[in-house]
């Protein structure tokens, strides 16, 4: 084996290790949810298993902020908000399959009144909670019951340290400067913590993601980073980076231990999207990639084991991939992603009931190596 995918192999472990531990270690997790996550690592590596790690539950899309580049645009459009009798009945059917990690986002998650009770019952059901949260509404008291109800970790999305800078972006007065008061409250009751940013030319440029990574660093707590993606609001390719500004990027994330992508982390340092990874939105409709608005499925009536089947059947989604297609590969905005915001299609499109667009995303992953 190459030195390089060694060196890889051994940072992907030691990194495996230290989030296990602080996840066994934490007031927040009790012996059945380590028990749950020792029998999915058996399942998945005696036993050769696949099952999905890890579930975003979009249980709704409304939010109270208005991020110009929001990526979450005109997904399940005509259903805002997912019933609580179908987020309990998602969540019953993927911890059966052996889902260890939840994920509960929006829009805004902590709009939804139901959140607390979804936290509570992923918890009583041994699996783990968390949410990823634009950080507005987290005042002690919302902080103290979500720690009650079990919560393990939030994340929090920022777009710069300069107040002024960050509230104009999402649009909502005083936004930053509540974030910076919960940090400390989330700590002192358990939760762990990562803040969140976008990697963009300009979050580059004006210097905002260097301040947000010092600002991780001060807190001690990670920093997960998306390239920005040109889908939702942000569908324009200006957004993506060119080969200079990719090759920077992967040096930046990769160089330094405070950040985490979905590259770089506890999936092997591959991308997950499709395998160990699935979105839900508040329709039920299953995405092997958050960012990527087509379904391979509706968690009412479609086996994981057959969403799983359907992503890889797109042939883009493959053990291995050590970047962001969607990000990253200007091809496949032009003629994936276009495609799919011709106005030819409701989205997300079943692309499984497609066989023309599913053809084409067989064929550009054949054609360009993906």
């Amino acid at each position: 084996m190459p030195l390089k995918k060694i060196k890889k192999s051994a940072a992907t472990g030691l990194r495996a290790v230290r989030n296990g531990l602080a996840m066994i270690l934490s007031p927040q997790i009790k012996l059945g949810q380590i028990l749950h996550g020792m029998k999915y690592v058996i399942n998945t590596t005696i036993f050769n298993k696949k099952i999905v790690r890890t579930v975003e539950i979009m249980h709704t899309l409304r939010c109270n902020c208005a991020c110009a580049f929001c990526s979450n645009e005109k997904l399940s459009e005509n259903h805002r908000l997912m019933k609580k009798e179908d987020v309990i009945y998602a969540l019953d059917k993927l911890i059966s399959h052996g889902t260890v990690g939840f994920f509960f986002l929006g829009g805004e998650t902590m709009t939804d009144p139901n959140l607390i009770t979804y936290i509570e019952h992923v918890r009583k059901k041994n699996a783990i909670p968390m949410i990823c949260t634009n950080g507005t509404l987290l005042t002690e008291d919302n902080i103290k019951n979500l720690a009650k109800a079990g919560l393990f970790l939030a994340t929090i999305t920022i777009h710069d340290t300069i107040p002024e800078k960050h509230n104009s972006i999402v649009r909502r007065e005083n936004s930053l400067e509540t974030v910076m008061k919960a940090i400390p409250i989330l700590k002192k009751y358990h939760i762990q913590v990562f803040l969140k940013t976008i990697y963009s030319k300009e979050s580059v440029s004006s210097g905002a993601f260097e301040r947000i990574l010092q600002l991780a660093k001060d807190y001690d707590v990670k920093l997960n980073v998306n390239p920005i993606m040109p889908v939702g609001r942000g569908f324009n390719d200006r957004y993506i980076l060119n080969e200079r500004e990719k090759k920077e990027y992967m040096r930046c994330t990769l160089c330094d231990d405070a950040i985490t992508t979905h590259t770089k982390g506890n999936y092997d340092s591959q991308c997950p999207a499709g395998w160990l990874y699935l979105g839900i939105l508040p329709d039920g409709e299953i995405l092997p990639c958050y960012f990527l608005p087509v379904s391979v499925g509706n968690i009412r009536n479609t086996d994981i084991s057959t969403a799983q089947k359907r992503s890889a059947e797109l042939n883009i989604f493959k053990k291995g991939a050590d970047s962001c297609i969607m990000a990253m590969n200007r091809k496949f905005y032009e003629k994936i992603i276009k495609e799919l915001y011709s106005g030819k299609y409701k989205l997300p499109v079943r692309v499984y009931e497609n066989p023309s667009l599913q053809k084409k995303f067989y064929d550009f992953a054949e054609q360009y190596k993906i």
